[in-house]
C-alpha cells in the first residue's frame, strides 16, 4: 500500500503580460501552507497522473514527486512526511533505508524499528545523503562523531531535505554545495547530469534514457511557484503590488545580475526587491509591515562591513545569488 503525494490541479488559467503582450498560463498546483496559499505555474501546460514527474522510475516504486511533492513546495515537509508514514506503517516508498533512514544499516523489520530508523525524516523532513571526503578537499578529516554509528572518510553521511525542483530559471549553481556545476554559461547541463545521478542513487539503480531526462528538466524548468496569498492581507499581487508567481514570468534573470560581474555594465544596487513598494502607503497595517521588511531586507546595513541582505541575496526580487558564490560554514548534527 503507497500514499500518493496531493497534488491540487487548478482549473484555472492566469493572465501574464510579457512582451509578446498577454498570455494565458497554467496555474498547475494550488498549496495551502500554515501562511495563506502558494501556487505554481507552468508556462508548458498541466501534469497528468502518467506524467513522467510522478511515474515510478525503478523497482522501489519511486517517482520524481515521492521526494518532490508538489503541494509541498516540491520538497519535503515533516507533516506530510508523517502522514505518509502512519497510512502506510513506514512502508509508502518515500521510506527506503538506503538514504532515508538515519543509516543505511538501522533496523527496519519492524513499525516501531521504522520509526527510530526514518526519525530525522520524519521530524525534520530530512533525507540522508552519503558522499566521501573530495579528492580535492582542503582539510583531513581527523575524527568521526556519528550517533547512528555509519558515517566514515569513504561515506560521509549529510543530511537536507529535497531541493525544490521549481524556481530553475533563477538557478546559477545546481546542489546545496554545487558539485554538478561544471558549466557557468548554464544550468541546463548540470540539470540533466543530476537527474540522471538521483534517479541512480535514489532511484536505487533506475536508469534514464536521454528522452525521459530531457522531459524531466524541461517540465522543471517551467514550474514557477511562490506564495500568491496571506491570511493576514490577503492576495500579495493585491493593491498595485506584485508578489505571487506571476511576476516570476517576466522577471529578468541572467549569471551575475546585479553584481559586480554582471556583464551588462550595469552597476549592482542593494535594493534587489521591489515587489512591495505600492503597499508603503497602504492603509492595511499588515501589509505597510510587508513595506518594511522589503525596506530592512534592501537598506539595513549588517556588520563591520555594513552590507546588507541584498549583499549575497543580490538576484532581483528573488533573493537567491546571481553568481554561484558559496561561503564557509559550519556542519553540525541534524539533531
Amino acid at each position: 500500500m503507497t500514499a500518493r503525494p496531493a497534488i491540487v490541479l487548478l482549473p484555472l488559467l492566469l493572465v501574464a503580460t510579457t512582451a509578446a503582450g498577454p498570455s494565458h498560463v497554467a496555474a498547475l498546483v494550488a498549496a495551502p501552507n500554515a501562511d495563506g496559499v502558494a501556487i505554481t505555474l507552468s508556462t508548458d501546460g498541466g501534469m497528468g497522473a502518467d506524467h513522467p514527474f510522478v511515474r515510478p522510475l525503478g523497482p522501489s516504486g519511486r517517482a520524481c514527486a515521492t521526494c518532490h511533492v508538489p503541494a509541498e513546495g516540491w520538497s519535503l515537509v515533516p507533516a506530510e512526511v508523517q502522514r505518509r508514514f502512519e497510512a502506510t506503517a513506514g512502508l509508502d516508498p518515500l521510506f527506503q533505508p538506503h538514504d532515508a533512514a538515519v543509516s543505511p544499516r538501522a533496523d527496519v523489520t519492524s513499525l516501531e524499528a521504522r520509526r527510530r530508523a526514518y526519525a530525522l525524516l520524519l521530524d525534520r523532513g530530512l533525507i540522508r545523503v552519503g558522499l566521501p571526503l573530495p579528492a580535492e578537499s582542503e582539510f583531513e578529516l581527523s575524527a568521526v562523531d556519528d550517533p547512528y554509528r555509519f558515517a566514515r572518510a569513504a561515506e560521509l553521511s549529510l543530511f537536507r531535505r529535497p531541493l525544490p525542483a521549481t524556481n530553475l530559471k533563477f538557478l546559477t549553481s545546481v546542489m546545496w554545495d554545487g558539485r554538478e556545476s561544471r558549466d557557468r554559461r548554464g544550468v541546463l547541463s548540470d540539470l540533466l547530469s543530476q537527474a540522471t545521478g538521483a534517479a541512480r542513487r535514489h532511484g536505487q539503480g533506475a536508469i534514464l534514457d536521454d528522452e525521459q531526462r530531457r522531459v524531466l528538466v524541461s517540465f522543471e524548468r517551467t514550474l514557477l511557484t511562490a506564495q500568491s496569498h496571506d491570511r493576514r492581507v490577503g492576495a500579495l499581487d493585491g493593491e498595485r503590488a506584485v508578489g505571487g508567481p506571476r511576476s516570476l514570468l517576466t522577471q529578468p534573470f541572467q549569471f551575475a545580475i546585479n553584481s559586480v560581474l554582471d556583464q551588462t555594465g550595469r552597476p549592482p544596487t542593494r535594493h534587489v526587491f521591489s515587489l512591495f513598494d505600492a503597499w508603503t502607503a497602504s492603509a492595511d497595517e499588515g501589509r505597510r509591515a510587508i513595506a518594511r521588511g522589503q525596506t530592512l531586507f534592501n537598506e539595513r546595513s549588517l556588520g563591520p562591513r555594513r552590507a546588507t541582505c541584498s549583499g549575497c541575496h543580490n538576484a532581483p526580487n528573488v533573493g537567491s545569488s546571481s553568481t554561484g558564490a558559496f561561503f564557509e560554514g559550519v556542519a553540525g548534527q541534524p539533531d
